[in-house]
C-alpha cells in the first residue's frame, strides 16, 4: 500500500527485497544479480536477528521477539515482514 509506519507514498520495495534475499541467504540460496550490501542498508541487526530466528527456529519465537525486532513498525507491518520471511 506504499506506506510504512504512518508515512504515505514510500517505496517499500528495497526493504521488502532485502528481507526476501536475506531469508534466501539463510537457506543457502544466492542470487548473483542482487547487491547483498543492501541487506545491511535496509535491515538493522535486530531485525536480521528476528528474521533468522523466525526462519530457522520458528517454534521459539515469542511476542517479546516481535516487540524488539529493531524497527518501528505497526503491528500489521510486522506481520507483513514475517510473511515475507
Amino acid at each position: 500500500d506504499r506506506c510504512i509506519n504512518h508515512e504515505d507514498n514510500v517505496d517499500t520495495e528495497p526493504f521488502r527485497t532485502a528481507v526476501w534475499h536475506y531469508t534466501f541467504r539463510l537457506y543457502g540460496v544466492h542470487n548473483d544479480s542482487y547487491e547483498y550490501r543492501f541487506v545491511n542498508v535496509y535491515l538493522p541487526v535486530k531485525l536480521k536477528i528476528f528474521i533468522k530466528k523466525l526462519v530457522c527456529y520458528p517454534h521459539i519465537v515469542t511476542m517479546d521477539d516481535v516487540k524488539k525486532m529493531g524497527v518501528g513498525l505497526q503491528e500489521h507491518e510486522k506481520i507483513h515482514v514475517a510473511i515475507l520471511a
